[in-house]
């Protein structure tokens, strides 16, 4: 997949786990046309991230021995990567 392609499936499926479109129709259509501009503001973001990864977090009983995994843990998987829209495309499967 292209990057734009990557951008606009991680968008909708963000929405469709409740992420509200707070920065507005225009900026996304902008910036899904255009990956090369500011879409680290987005995908970055808390309220885009918990929606994406909604599904992947794992709420563990015994979280002292075994931690839960939350989109914050995702965030920062992401954040060491070279390439962040590749690292969302594996959750697109």
């Amino acid at each position: 997949m292209t990057n734009e392609q990557i951008l606009k499936k991680a968008i909708e499926k963000a929405v469709g786990n409740g992420y509200k479109k707070i920065l507005g129709d225009a900026w996304l259509e902008e910036n899904q046309a255009d990956c090369n501009r500011n879409y680290f503001i987005l995908i970055f973001s808390h309220n885009f991230a918990k929606s994406f990864f909604k599904e992947y977090e794992t709420h563990s009983t015994f979280e002292q021995y075994e931690p839960s995994k939350t989109y914050l843990n995702f965030l920062s998987e992401m954040v060491r990567e070279k390439e962040p829209l590749k690292y969302l495309e594996k959750f697109l499967q």
